[in-house]
């Protein structure tokens, strides 16, 4: 119990460490590492995210310490959002609802069906991966617009505090 009391002050401290980190750093390429990281984060595809964001940083030329920090606080997203993908993308896509992810159902289905198991799961996992792509365009471009104009009032509030000149007495 002890330590689930400890989390939020755990994300806390490594937000506010990963704030400060980030406010010496260009707006733009900061925004763009945050919100790619955050999109990346919550993707329907478990073991693959550490591979995808180190991909898109070096891609892109982002700091991958901002990518992989971000990514891994966000790496609840993934397991909180991976039943609303699976589910929207099966209404979505329209695919039958004979594979519900239920923990009766899976066992049963994997032993007795393996080939129909992994046929019907590619299936919903492929639609789940398009409504998260269709959502994180949208919240990607929401996150960049938001981090990019908070760090960006950050760099006009340091350039205008001037330090008074030093003296000595």
């Amino acid at each position: 119990m002890n330590l689930l009391l400890r989390i939020p002050v755990f994300y806390k401290t490594q937000i506010s460490n990963l704030i400060l980190y980030c406010s010496r750093l260009d707006p733009r390429k900061t925004a763009l590492a945050v919100a790619l990281a955050l999109c990346l984060g919550s993707i329907p595809l478990f073991g693959f995210t550490f591979i995808l964001a180190t991909t898109f940083g070096l891609v892109f030329r982002l700091n991958q310490f901002i990518i992989q920090s971000v990514h891994i606080l966000a790496s609840p997203l993934q397991f909180i959002l991976f039943y609303p993908f699976i589910r929207t993308g099966q209404f979505v896509f329209q695919l039958e609802d004979k594979f519900t992810l239920s923990i009766k159902q899976v066992p049963g289905y994997l032993f007795n069906h393996t080939g129909e198991f992994i046929h019907e799961y590619l299936k919903v996992i492929l639609a789940a991966t398009g409504v998260w792509f269709l959502v994180s365009i949208v919240a990607g471009y929401i996150v960049f617009r938001i981090v990019y104009l908070y760090f960006s009032r950050i760099n006009k509030l340091k350039k205008s505090f001037t330090l008074p000149p030093h003296t000595t007495a």
